[in-house]
């Protein structure tokens, strides 16, 4: 029923021309497509405040800092995927430890680097 060289979006179409309900193979699609990731979500804070103060060059400067200084650290932790849309981070882990590390480390570093 699922082909070899369907993503499974393609599948779930696939299920819906046929007039098969994805839900009714549930089962069969996660055994294929299915995998647990714990998900870390970064939302900056203050946009409009910091745009509105300093200017949005100034805003996307730190972006483009927090992309920097997050990177290597989702990189030591093995993250699956990551990317960045606009002002947010999203970051896919393979195991529930990495989460509550990366973070942490994250915010050590931000914090002291606001410090100095």
């Amino acid at each position: 029923m699922l082909e070899q060289n369907m993503n499974l979006f393609q599948s779930m179409a696939a299920l819906l021309e046929k007039g098969i309900d994805p839900t009714s193979c549930e089962q069969q699609l996660w055994s294929r497509y299915g995998e647990t990731v714990a998900t870390l979500v970064l939302d900056t804070t203050g946009f409009s405040r910091t745009t509105q103060s300093h200017g949005i060059v100034h805003f996307l400067s730190r972006l483009m800092q927090l992309r920097t200084l997050c990177q290597p650290v989702f990189e030591r932790h093995n993250a699956k995927r990551f990317h960045f849309e606009a002002d947010n981070g999203f970051v896919f882990l393979t195991t529930l430890t990495t989460p509550s590390k990366a973070p942490e480390r994250y915010m050590r570093r931000s914090m002291l680097r606001d410090l100095c």
